[in-house]
Order: C-alpha cells, then sequence, then structure tokens
C-alpha cells in the first residue's frame, strides 16, 4: 500500500485527493499506454513528490525539534562559509603580498634606473665642462679688473 504523508497546513481531503489522482492516473488509458520502465520512472516520481512532504511537524514538539535541526544545520552552514571566507582571504593575502613585492622591486629597479641615469647625465656634464674649460679658458672677472 502506499502511504503518502501530507504538508503541515493541509486537510485531509488534500491528502486523499492526492492519493486518489494517482490512483486515477494509474489506471487511466494513458498510463496502459506508457511502457512498463517509463511507468516505473512516472510511479518514483510521484513517490518522490509525495514523500518530499514527510517530516513536516504536526505538534509543538516536532516543531521544536525540527528548530532545533535548523538551527544545527544553520551553524554547519555558518562554518563552512567561515572557513571558506578564510580560506578566500588566505588567497587574498597571499596575493596582496607577491603582489607588493613585485611592485616593491619595479620601484627599487626604476629608483636605480632614475640614479642610473642622473649619474650618466652629471658625468656626461662634467665631461663638457672638463673639455670646454681645457679648450676655450674663459677670463675671469677679477684679472681682467686687475689689468689697468
Amino acid at each position: 500500500m502506499l502511504t503518502v504523508l501530507q504538508p503541515a497546513g493541509t486537510t485531509d481531503a488534500w491528502h486523499a485527493d492526492c492519493v486518489g489522482n494517482f490512483r486515477d492516473l494509474i489506471q487511466s488509458s494513458l498510463i496502459l499506454e506508457i511502457k512498463p520502465m517509463k511507468l516505473r520512472y512516472l510511479a518514483a516520481a510521484w513517490c518522490l513528490l509525495i514523500v518530499g512532504c514527510q517530516g513536516e511537524p504536526t505538534t509543538l514538539r516536532e516543531e521544536a525539534e525540527q528548530a532545533q535541526e535548523n538551527l544545527e544545520d544553520a551553524r554547519v552552514q555558518a562554518a563552512e562559509v567561515i572557513a571558506d571566507s578564510e580560506e578566500e582571504a588566505v588567497d587574498i593575502v597571499a596575493d596582496a603580498r607577491v603582489e607588493a613585492k613585485e611592485e616593491m622591486q619595479d620601484a627599487k629597479r626604476e629608483a636605480a634606473k632614475m640614479i642610473s641615469d642622473a649619474k650618466e647625465e652629471l658625468t656626461e656634464k662634467l665631461d663638457a665642462l672638463g673639455k670646454s674649460s681645457t679648450v676655450d679658458p674663459r677670463p675671469s672677472e677679477d684679472a681682467e679688473s686687475e689689468s689697468p
């Protein structure tokens, strides 16, 4: 015999109607035209649909037990969410550290290049200054004022 539990808040008439509809479906000519394997799948799906409402609390005690189970499930899910978030945070921090190290290395390379370019420019200026002073000495103003 097929036992069907009705969802909370439904009447016995609903339950009888569901069972009656299922019997009518099985006895109808439509079912007779369906191959036996499909009939089994259809019956299994119907049973799962009806049995899906099994376990609905009907008394205050059952409702309290269901609420306790829901609380435990919520705690487990919350712990999983927290663990996933912590893993993600660790990954984010690790990625940020790697990125920060790369940025620091890039900044050091850029600073070293700037210093190298500045030294090269200074060397060029000093070389140019040395060449111009040996080739074309500039007379100093003191020397011109001393010679009358």
